[in-house]
């Protein structure tokens, strides 16, 4: 805030006559940017210095009623919701940490990728499409192997090739793996067994594929991608769908996870 302050003097200072900072404070009517905390106090602070330098910019501010002072002081803050899937994502990674964490007799079997703060569930997603995803691991990976045997299940359900890359993908690309990889999961499991390799990669989905808990995780995320992320993902990037009209539905979708 003190840099944005200094900025603005130093416009004043280049054109005393016109006010030149003072006057395009005056007109910011809006911030858009993502959720980061920081810039929520960043834009509570722009709040208040527009309000703390307004009576020096409009004449006879101080006469206008409370209505109108509000209305010309007010910047509307506007943020990115595609950022909001992946907090999402990152969320649901640490649930289900603890979810396996806590609800496990015994501690759930690992494979030799066993990464100790990482959920099995994740861990799974991460790795499958590693190994069968297109453009991945070019050594240990084997994504045409794999194409070619569910190529009947993929004609079955008029599909293409499902499973993509974490890496470059990040809005909704967690939940929709997961829900591939569920979908998939007992091709994996017969794939893996016949395929016979000796690579870690593909031993460790063999392990990871086996394990109900895992699977059930993988389910559950492939749900909320169903009924949550991607219809929300449709509607944030529906031009005909004005910003201001995304607060019912924020509303909407609030009140659907308190009721489940």
């Amino acid at each position: 805030m003190g840099t944005f302050k200094d900025i603005f003097n130093d416009l004043d200072t280049s054109d005393e006559k016109s006010k030149a900072g003072e006057t395009m404070l005056s007109n910011i009517k809006n911030t858009m940017s993502d959720r980061v905390a920081t810039k929520v106090k960043f834009n509570k602070l722009l709040q208040d210095y527009k309000s703390e330098v307004l009576p020096y910019i409009i004449e006879n501010f101080d006469s206008l009623n409370d209505d109108a002072q509000q209305s010309v002081t007010r910047i509307n803050n506007f943020f990115c919701g595609l950022h909001f899937l992946v907090h999402m994502a990152e969320v649901a990674q640490k649930s289900l940490f603890q979810i396996e964490k806590d609800n496990s007799e015994k501690p759930l079997p690992l494979s030799d990728t066993f990464n100790i703060n990482q959920s099995g569930t994740f861990r799974l997603i991460q790795t499958s499409c590693k190994a069968f995803a297109r453009r991945c691991d070019q050594r240990n990976g084997c994504h045409g192997n794999f194409k070619t045997y569910i190529s009947s299940h993929l004609q079955k359900h008029k599909m293409n090739f499902p499973l993509q890359p974490l890496n470059g993908n990040r809005f909704n690309i967690l939940f929709s793996n997961a829900g591939y990889v569920f979908f998939f999961h007992r091709e994996i499991l017969e794939f893996l067994k016949q395929f016979n390799s000796n690579n870690s990669l593909l031993k460790s989905r063999l392990h990871d594929i086996q394990e109900p808990f895992y699977i059930a995780g993988c389910k559950a995320l492939g749900l909320v991608s169903t009924f949550i992320t991607t219809p929300l993902w449709n509607v944030l990037e529906n031009k005909d769908i004005h910003i201001c009209d995304m607060n019912i539905r924020y509303l909407q979708l609030v009140n659907f996870l308190n009721d489940i």
